[in-house]
């Protein structure tokens, strides 16, 4: 009985020093990265928000110049994204999205009513402690 408990408390003993060297050694940080930048269609036509994803646009299309589309940026773990549109002639783009914290992916809805601009350019950024850490962006050039 006692060898028992001996064994018990040894088998404890060993459990406990093991949770305290998982909580002493080095965690693996993800960095901070965009892994894929892409527009979307809207998935309901024709919205003048555009609030959920349809198909993809294809690499090389225009998004539609009259109606909401969205892009995604894809990245692992919690981060800070902000969004900036750049359009020559144009102010920037401003809206309450520019700023989203959100897990593993973020996205933007646009509307570039008409595009007016020739080109335009969406960059976003990985927002750190002080400064953006990365960024990435994509352009469209219309006719």
């Amino acid at each position: 009985m006692r060898s028992v408990s001996k064994s018990r408390a040894l088998i404890a003993a060993t459990a406990v020093a093991g949770a305290i060297s998982a909580c002493n050694s080095a965690v693996d940080v993800i960095p901070a990265k965009l892994t894929a930048l892409r527009a979307y269609y809207c998935a309901i036509p024709n919205q003048e928000k555009c609030l959920t994803r349809g198909d993809p646009i294809p690499a090389g299309t225009l998004p539609p110049a009259n109606e909401a589309f969205q892009v995604w940026a894809f990245y692992q773990g919690w981060i800070t994204t902000h969004w900036r549109v750049v359009a020559i002639d144009l102010a920037p783009f401003d809206s309450s999205d520019a700023e989203k914290f959100s897990p593993d992916s973020a996205s933007v809805y646009l509307d570039f009513h008409g595009a007016a601009a020739p080109h335009y350019t969406l960059h976003v950024f990985i927002r750190g402690a002080s400064a953006f850490l990365t960024d990435d962006s994509l352009r469209w050039d219309f006719p």
